[in-house]
């Protein structure tokens, strides 16, 4: 199967290939900075014997597009350049995917993503809109037999199994303790009361690609800034009993708790199987649950898709 690539913007769309089907939409504050999320879907990654992976990611700009731009076309480049021997092994279905070779995939993404910010990085002229541009990044790389999900940032995904929400994405955020001591430890300072990190430009969240106003401290490995690309990661083992996934950026999980999008897709999916048509239910279900949204929710993606 060819690799297919599908970017999309403020719109609702579906997709299906690989035995998956997704859902799509997406929802911008018109505040003058033109969109600055991006997303990326692949159907079948650009490697001969790996058309049956897919690759599916959120990335959440912020003040420009310059970061999140980058990461949809590099982020799952980088993840196969990683390790060339692992995914060449795993193309050619010389090894399995047992626990010592998702510590390898497992170690293969974490380097990517330092990887990728550095390579972003290197490229910059250092205007100011470079130095401030930032962005989260949640995604799912899927084999055959497994989910590898990546988390860097305060968007969020979950995984729903036999009625169980089996994955939760942490949210990278200042007030986490771990999160906490590495800022603190690097020289940063919270600003307590409103649970963002003090700089020129403020931050409220702990883990990012760029804002590399908070990465100049050399002395430091890059995991132990200000904030840091590191990505969480977890693995999931496929199965029939595999329902969905969601990844979506902060503007939804900040009014909808995970259980309640758990039951507000079960409850749509028994009216209908557009799975577009659910995530744009989503969004307008957290619309509507505060009085101006407009300040809130300055970018909203949100995917949902069958394993």
């Amino acid at each position: 199967m060819k690799m297919k690539r599908f970017i999309f913007g403020n719109e609702e769309r579906e997709v299906e290939g690989n035995g998956l089907k997704l859902g799509v939409s997406a929802n911008h504050r018109n505040d003058g900075h033109g969109m600055q999320d991006h997303n990326s879907i692949l159907i079948g990654l650009a490697k001969n014997g790996l058309e049956n992976w897919s690759f599916m990611a959120v990335f959440d700009g912020h003040q420009t597009d310059h970061v999140s731009k980058y990461l949809s076309k590099e982020l799952i480049n980088n993840i196969l350049n990683a390790d060339k021997k692992l995914f060449d092994e795993l193309a050619q279905n010389k090894i399995d995917q047992n626990q010592e070779t998702q510590e390898r995939i497992k170690l293969a993404i974490k380097k990517s993503f330092f990887n990728t910010e550095e390579n972003h990085k290197d490229g910059q002229e250092f205007d100011p809109d470079a130095l401030y541009s930032g962005s989260t990044a949640v995604a799912c790389l899927i084999s055959p037999t497994h989910v590898y999900i990546m988390n860097c940032g305060d968007s969020r995904a979950i995984l729903v199994s036999d009625n169980q929400i089996k994955i939760v994405t942490l949210d990278h955020k200042p007030n986490n303790p771990l999160e906490k001591e590495r800022i603190e430890n690097a020289g940063g300072r919270i600003w307590v009361k409103e649970n963002r990190i003090c700089g020129k430009k403020d931050i409220n969240l702990s883990r990012s690609f760029g804002d590399y106003q908070f990465k100049v401290n050399f002395d430091l490995d890059p995991f132990k800034q200000i904030i840091s690309a590191e990505p969480d990661i977890y693995i999931h083992e496929r199965s029939s009993q595999d329902e969905f996934i969601v990844l979506a950026s902060d503007g939804i999980w900040d009014v909808i708790s995970n259980e309640e999008i758990q039951q507000y897709i079960n409850y749509r999916l028994k009216i209908t199987q557009n799975l577009a048509e659910i995530c744009k239910d989503v969004i307008n279900v957290c619309i509507k649950k505060v009085q101006s949204c407009i300040f809130i929710f300055d970018n909203l993606y949100n995917y949902i898709f069958f394993i």
